[in-house]
């Protein structure tokens, strides 16, 4: 990319994000862009993790598995690398 390819002078990436983005309350209502949720843990703010996981299409009994897609996808693009 033009970023990687600059050898000679500093370069900057900028993203576009949202801050909070699927993050929710324990009433189901959003955080996404609160400013309250910069700066420190989204349970801190007031977000609920079960709830927030859940939006996300997750199992808050089970946050950190990981979906056979994602795994396949992983799989696949570490072949490419080798």
């Amino acid at each position: 990319t033009e970023a990687k390819a600059e050898k000679e002078k500093p370069t900057i990436i900028i993203g576009n994000t949202v801050m909070g983005r699927g993050a929710l309350a324990a009433d189901c209502t959003s955080f996404e862009c609160q400013v309250s949720t910069h700066g420190q843990p989204l349970s801190a703010a007031g977000a609920d993790f079960g709830q927030t996981i859940k939006n996300l299409g997750g199992n808050p009994d089970d946050p950190f598995v990981i979906f056979e897609e994602t795994k396949q996808l992983y799989e696949k693009r570490q072949a490419e690398l080798k």
